[in-house]
């Protein structure tokens, strides 16, 4: 019974996180068109609030955070994915947001979790996977080109989309 209600929860929870995403992403494009705020400030705001929230949230859990805190490598690990993983993730999606709306946003933010897969199974060594990941190289290309188009109002030679560009330069 109790792996039921794990499951109904984490749903809820999946539920929740999404309904909160979509509501950043247009909070974030409102804040950015109207008010002309900074993508570096959206996303520090946006961090120090998640990190406040994190921290009260972890408290139940106090032992566990006292783990982290007594050993320095956690700790730098930690730190380093807080950086790399974590602010320049939002950094990029505000800045897409800023050169696009939230929802192109979104889509291309989306693309970089789909290009994990063909890098992942290229990791594993074997030259038999190779084509496959040639194949989705291509087909993840001629998505992102895709949503360019769509984002630049069907006009590849328009600042929008040469403005995406500069974003993620890694197609065309």
């Amino acid at each position: 019974m109790k792996t039921l209600a794990n499951t109904t929860r984490g749903y809820w929870c999946a539920a929740l996180g999404g309904i909160i995403w979509g509501f950043s992403g247009v909070a974030g494009q409102f804040l950015l068109s109207v008010y002309d705020a900074s993508p570096f400030w959206l996303t520090g705001v946006r961090m120090t609030c998640a990190g406040i929230v994190f921290f009260i949230l972890s408290l139940r859990q106090i032992r566990s955070l006292g783990i982290v805190v007594r050993h320095p490598k956690e700790l730098i690990t930690v730190f380093i994915y807080g950086i790399f993983g974590l602010m320049l993730n939002q950094l990029s999606y505000f800045f897409s947001i800023s050169y696009s709306n939230a929802g192109t946003a979104t889509v291309l933010q989306t693309l970089c979790v789909v290009m994990k897969a063909p890098i992942s199974v290229q990791s594993g060594g074997s030259l038999r996977h190779l084509s496959f990941y040639r194949r989705s190289s291509y087909s993840y290309a001629r998505t992102y080109n895709g949503t360019c188009f769509v984002a630049a109002s069907l006009n590849l030679g328009s600042s929008r989309c040469r403005q995406l560009h500069r974003l993620h330069p890694f197609i065309y």
